[in-house]
């Protein structure tokens, strides 16, 4: 298994965290009041969406240069 799992499922929650607390002071020196939930909502999926696209690059070109590599060994006469 990829190591990149493993380090993305714990910077999900940080990120979703941080999200939520630029929300709630952006949405305090703005003064909303319902506009805050929606973006604390808003900005929270986003951000994780971009975490989950930029994971999902990456292990797929971490899958192309594994398979590769395992293809080139496999047809290596010993």
């Amino acid at each position: 298994m990829c190591l990149l799992y493993h380090w993305t499922g714990a910077l999900y929650p940080c990120i979703a965290v941080h999200t939520i607390n630029n929300s709630i002071a952006l949405g305090g020196v703005l003064h909303w009041t319902w506009q805050a939930p929606l973006l604390i909502v808003g900005s929270t999926l986003a951000a994780l969406a971009i975490c989950w696209l930029i994971a999902r690059r990456l292990d797929d070109e971490h899958l192309r240069r594994h398979s590769r590599s395992v293809g080139a060994q496999a047809g290596r006469v010993s």
